[in-house]
């Protein structure tokens, strides 16, 4: 709930490897979908914004920069 969702959407990857990560160009929010359901920190959601595409690493910033601009990191 405090960044990191894009962290979130890796660790449930490394799970279920079917996973998708979809960004949320209006909230900057990563949410990931597993089997046409739709996870974050806070769990399941029915839905997602009208505005949440899948992410996309060439047209958009890419993830791997986003931790070096955030302070909170997590803890392995």
């Amino acid at each position: 709930m405090e960044g990191q969702c894009y962290n979130f959407f890796k660790i449930l990857r490394s799970v279920w490897p079917q996973a998708e990560c979809w960004y949320d160009q209006m909230d900057g929010h990563v949410y990931t979908l597993i089997d046409g359901k739709w996870y974050d920190i806070r769990g399941q959601h029915l839905k997602v914004s009208q505005h949440c595409s899948p992410l996309n690493h060439q047209q958009q910033d890419k993830p791997n920069r986003w931790g070096a601009r955030d302070l909170r990191y997590l803890i392995p």
